[in-house]
């Protein structure tokens, strides 16, 4: 099934997710998706989600995404952030909850919280940490124990190629959750081996593999965005 409008039935993108076998994802499809609110229900009927990331030099990253967490309909958001950031936090988005990653210190993350996070229904893990094998040390404990839905994002792949890139399959393979990786062509070029040239040129082919090799989700983020299971684009 192709969802395309009769324009893009005209253009090149159109053409390209057909020639790939690819649905284009339109606005309706996208609202289908999303589950109705009941008139008689509360927040705790919609689901937990943490949202893991922050360090000083990227202090935005991880605020930017927790606000689109809970716009988007998370019952609970919290944000966990460093130590050092959580004062500017405070009263931004009053109704995401704030938790710390750190007491201080060198590190944006340490494993102080990390047992606590395996009780969300989702995560999001890594957008603006730094890269650190801490951070790797994070990613890795949540491919092995967390059984929610789990993404990771920035820092937690940049982490994860430079400090796990021989163990990476065997992490995604294994991992107990559903994954989902959003590179950029840049950081999927980190974790997959591929130039960032041969991305470019065959993005969905190459994403679709990675995907079906790893048993992760892919959505590799251009221009024009990719977003597979391995099998369906």
């Amino acid at each position: 099934m192709y969802l395309l409008t009769n324009e893009e039935k005209q253009g090149a993108d159109a053409t390209l997710c057909i020639e790939n076998g690819a649905a284009l994802l339109d606005k309706e499809t996208v609202k289908a998706l999303l589950p109705k609110r009941k008139r008689d229900s509360h927040k705790g009927d919609y689901g937990r989600a943490a949202i893991v990331g922050g360090c000083l030099e990227y202090s935005g990253a991880a605020m930017l995404s927790a606000v689109a967490c809970a716009r988007s309909g998370a019952g609970y958001t919290t944000l966990f952030l460093p130590m050092d950031l959580l004062k500017n936090a405070y009263f931004h988005q009053p109704e995401i909850l704030l938790k710390r990653t750190n007491d201080g210190g060198r590190y944006a993350f340490n494993f102080k919280n990390m047992r606590e996070l395996l009780h969300y229904d989702s995560i999001a893990f890594g957008m603006g940490m730094g890269i650190s094998e801490e951070v790797k040390k994070g990613a890795a404990y949540l491919l092995e124990k967390y059984q929610g839905k789990l993404i990771l994002d920035a820092d937690g792949l940049n982490s994860l190629a430079l400090y796990a890139k021989e163990e990476l399959s065997f992490l995604f393979k294994n991992s107990k959750c559903d994954v989902v990786l959003t590179p950029h062509v840049k950081e999927f070029s980190r974790i997959s081996g591929y130039s960032v040239e041969e991305i470019i040129q065959n993005g969905i082919e190459l994403a679709k593999q990675f995907s079906n090799d790893n048993g992760v989700c892919v959505l590799l983020k251009n221009a024009k965005s990719v977003i597979t299971d391995g099998q369906n684009v």
